[in-house]
């Protein structure tokens, strides 16, 4: 089991961002990064491909089971999956929530999301994460989809932008909470580097928006 911030990993009701949730046929804890909807009537919880999902992009099979915050307790089931709602090639998926479970479009440790944003070079950003909590980055880059967040530059040279587990949650701009980016991974070369897919482009491929 990797490393966790323990209040990231209770059990939450309504479900919200920033939370544990784990496919029960993958058992990789990873983050729950927002609540969407096709119609304004369902709810959807988003998340990274690899921990909805499987590894490597292989197709994801229907009514999979996804607990919130752990698998074996009977009051966890929160979702299931859909095999029409992922995309491998932007590593984001999305499980389809169980009637009576409650949702809510907050993040845990930021508040309410204030829609969508685009994500931009020098804008600051924070993340919800189940490994590393909240943590604030800088956008450095961004290339198609693609969106890379750097350490600030006035924030230590050991500040942990993301760990293992953080997969799956949602960077937001920090003055005005707009969602920019679903994080997908982090960095293994030495320079922290937070890599995360833009949720506008992940969002309409997956046929949903925000709550």
């Amino acid at each position: 089991m990797p490393v966790v911030v323990a209040n990231h990993t209770r059990a939450f009701r309504p479900l919200r961002g920033g939370i544990a949730l784990m496919n029960a046929n993958v058992r990789l804890l990873g983050t729950l990064g927002c609540v969407a909807t096709s119609d304004g009537l369902d709810r959807w919880v988003v998340s990274a491909y690899h921990v909805l999902g499987r590894p490597h992009g292989a197709p994801l099979a229907d009514d999979e089971p996804v607990f919130q915050p752990a698998v074996g307790v009977a009051e966890n089931p929160v979702a299931v999956t859909r095999s029409d709602r992922f995309d491998a090639a932007l590593d984001a998926a999305a499980a389809l929530v169980t009637p009576g479970v409650g949702t809510v479009g907050e993040v845990l440790g930021i508040g309410p999301v204030a829609g969508l944003g685009d994500p931009l070079p020098g804008m600051r950003v924070l993340k919800p994460g189940i490994a590393t909590g909240v943590t604030e980055g800088v956008v450095e880059r961004v290339q198609g989809a693609r969106v890379e967040i750097a350490v600030p530059v006035d924030f230590s040279a050991r500040y942990d932008l993301s760990d293992v587990s953080d997969s799956g949650a949602v960077w937001l701009e920090r003055d005005t909470r707009r969602a920019v980016a679903l994080h997908v991974a982090g960095n293994d070369t030495g320079i922290e580097l937070a890599i995360g897919m833009r949720l506008i482009d992940v969002l309409a491929s997956l046929g949903l928006r925000l709550v």
